[in-house]
């Protein structure tokens, strides 16, 4: 199988549910060059990398949802319903999904038309520092869809079907297929909801930032428009070279010093130990079926498939990557950056902290870092209420900047 082919027909499916594969080799769309009049001769190898990732893109019907059952409340509040459902793929996944709808009779006509799609960082779920980000959109008047990974509501391996069936998505473990279910499950919604899911904004941290750029790049197949997406320390944009493990394995006692300092941080914030600080040590489910789950994403997540996906994202998506100015595990983002040199609606920013210190990965759970983004979708949601929703209209250097084009 060759290693560019980002998503391959799961031969562990029955027939029913692999669709044929893409025929598609560069030569056959070339008529992306359109969307991009002139290439410099520096831009050549994303866009030739373009050219190939789009070619190799395949359809996958296991991310189709099967069943949606409801759990429970998480919140009913003046501005808005927080729910959780658990959601079942017809490859076999369950996945745990929170809902965020704010509510009229709060908002009135400045609730967004455009959902939020999101997934979660690596070893983390429903509760801590992801419940308190779908909060904050639903405060701002965003409606939330966000797709927890397999966990808690597996399947255990009571049986030896069952354990098998574990074993499959233990092993085959994928950003290209979490972002099928994304796509699956926002395609499942659009008649139940008051928003029309074919346009999306999809933000996402860590994995959920690699994630993202595979549902960016699907999002054509899908028929699906995204607005914008905005990305905070995605890792691994390569699978790491043997001269680089040094580099990445000395971070980790630094990545443990970040994350003392983001809890002293989050503590003085809240003034103490408080019912907000106690939530945040939630933010990583210890379930046993979670941690078995979680471990065996490492691999996927570093043997560079998100970086064949980025080469795949539409030349015209307009969005923001963010990178800690310490973090090893993204390459500070320069290899991000590069990677995206021949899509100019994208823009780069590199983070130290709030009093300047340098940033690592874990740092992008800090308060100052998530409010630049936080920003820059409160100028989003401006500029689409004043253009009647309609993202062709949207000055995107504002909402990236601050500043009109």
């Amino acid at each position: 199988m060759s290693e560019a082919t980002l998503f391959p027909p799961d031969s562990s499916l029955p027939e029913s549910l692999v669709a044929t594969p893409s025929q598609r080799t560069p030569e056959d769309v070339e008529v992306i060059p359109t969307l991009l009049p002139s290439v410099s001769i520096e831009d050549m190898p994303a866009y030739k990398s373009h050219l190939e990732a789009t070619a190799t893109l395949h359809p996958y019907l296991g991310g189709a949802v099967v069943r949606r059952e409801t759990l429970k409340d998480r919140e009913d509040t003046d501005y808005a319903r927080i729910y959780e459902e658990k959601v079942t793929f017809a490859d076999g996944a369950i996945r745990t999904l929170t809902l965020a709808m704010p509510k009229e009779s709060y908002f009135g006509e400045n609730i967004s038309q455009t959902p939020i799609s999101s997934t979660d960082a690596w070893m983390t779920g429903p509760s801590g520092f992801n419940a308190t980000i779908i909060r904050q959109l639903a405060e701002r008047g965003f409606p939330v869809v966000w797709l927890h990974h397999q966990g808690r509501h597996s399947e255990k391996p009571t049986s030896p079907q069952k354990a098998r069936q574990l074993a499959k998505f233990i092993m085959k473990k994928s950003v290209g297929r979490s972002a099928h279910h994304q796509h699956g499950l926002l395609n499942d919604l659009s008649p139940f909801v008051g928003y029309d899911s074919r346009e999306i904004i999809s933000i996402g941290d860590s994995r959920g930032a690699m994630t993202g750029e595979a549902v960016d790049a699907l999002a054509d197949m899908y028929g699906r428009t995204i607005t914008w997406s905005d990305y905070i320390g995605g890792c691994f944009e390569h699978r790491p070279k043997l001269k680089e493990l040094p580099a990445i394995a000395t971070t980790l006692p630094k990545e443990a010093t970040a994350l003392k300092r983001l809890i002293e941080r989050r503590k003085a914030e809240a003034n103490g130990i408080s019912n907000e600080t106690l939530e945040y040590f939630g933010t990583f489910d210890l379930h046993f079926m979670n941690l078995l789950h979680e471990a065996a994403w490492f691999v996927p997540l570093v043997n560079g498939d998100s970086g064949r996906f980025a080469d795949a994202v539409p030349l015209d998506r307009n969005g923001a990557r963010t990178y800690m100015n310490g973090d090893i595990w993204s390459s500070r983002g320069r290899s991000w950056e590069s990677k995206h040199s021949v899509r100019p609606g994208i823009y780069f920013f590199q983070e130290t902290l709030g009093d300047g210190s340098m940033a690592r990965h874990l740092d992008l759970a800090d308060t100052y870092i998530q409010n630049k983004r936080f920003a820059r979708l409160e100028r989003l949601l401006v500029e689409l209420r004043d253009n009647s929703f309609l993202s062709s209209a949207v000055d995107f250097k504002f909402v990236a900047t601050g500043t009109r084009s």
